[in-house]
């Protein structure tokens, strides 16, 4: 298969290059313009999730799991029905209307086996609900390890985020001219930061 684009995201100041090969740039059936728009987009989504969870305020965006982003509801040695519980009970009502969880796919998957003390499990598997809030998974989550924040759970849009500088696309025609490629470049400045630590409650694994 023939590589049509190659490309990298520098998270910190939100920078992406793609290159594709001229026959495709040259190419008036191919369109150029959203194929960039999809690329970019979908590079830019996986550093601007990384940064929004795990930024730590220096020169990104202060991340919800960072020590200056969402409170600490319940610090546990391993996650069972009454950690959760006692997370989900952490949040005050005002927040728990709109709140979801959030969480790395493997700790969704251990969570689908936890049952409660009458021996039924909490995950609700018709609709991937716990306690009938919402579960978002996303591998920018960490894994409950020592020390890690592995669930998160409150009401996410309290969660600001800042368009410092607009995405701006720039073409390098010259610089992988040797390869028969065009480069295109773009760039952009976020910052993001939970206006309400108390609005989203995190697990913390005890250390």
């Amino acid at each position: 298969m023939t590589e049509i684009f190659r490309g990298y995201v520098a998270t910190k100041n939100k920078k992406c290059i793609v290159r594709l090969n001229n026959s495709f740039v040259g190419d008036n059936a191919f369109d150029i313009e959203k194929y960039l728009l999809n690329a970019f987009a979908r590079r830019f989504g996986r550093a601007e999730e990384a940064a929004f969870l795990n930024g730590t305020g220096v020169d990104e965006p202060t991340g919800l799991l960072s020590n200056n982003g969402a409170d600490v509801g319940v610090t546990a040695a391993n996650i069972t029905y009454y950690d959760v519980v006692e997370l989900y009970f952490s949040l005050t009502s005002e927040y728990r209307t709109n709140a979801v969880f959030l969480m790395h796919d493997d700790t969704a998957m251990a969570l689908r086996t936890l049952k409660d003390s009458t021996g039924y499990p909490i995950w609700n598997a018709q609709n991937d609900t716990i306690f009938s809030k919402p579960v978002i998974t996303t591998p920018s989550m960490p894994l409950p390890t020592s020390g890690a924040k592995p669930i998160a759970f409150g009401d996410l849009s309290y969660y600001w985020v800042i368009e410092r500088q607009p995405l701006s696309i720039k073409r390098l025609n010259e610089r992988y001219a040797v390869h028969g490629q065009t480069g295109f470049t773009a760039y952009e400045r976020l910052d993001g930061k939970l206006i309400m630590p108390e609005a989203v409650k995190v697990l913390k694994m005890a250390s």
